[in-house]
């Protein structure tokens, strides 16, 4: 059941959630994320989980898109059988 319902997701930010290791990323562009609202309020929405299949704006397409992109070409489960127990 997670992996039907949030699969998708958490593949795609487990691989955004990498980016923020890369040297000097973070850095460079948390500042600027953080004074932007757009970006914050998008920021939350995601990390929210607040994208529904309901939704049909384009940051919903794009979120799910690259959810079913990543879940395709992630080798790693996202919910392995032993974090379940």
């Amino acid at each position: 059941m997670l992996r039907g319902h949030l699969g998708e997701s958490f593949s795609i930010a487990r691989r955004l959630a990498g980016l923020l290791t890369v040297p000097g990323l973070l850095p460079a562009a948390g500042p600027v994320g953080m004074r932007s609202r757009p970006l914050m309020t998008l920021a939350l929405r995601l990390m929210g989980n607040l994208v529904t299949e309901a939704d049909r704006d384009v940051v919903a397409r794009v979120w799910r898109t690259a959810g079913r992109l990543s879940s395709r070409f992630d080798a790693r489960p996202p919910f392995p059988a032993s974090d379940l127990r």
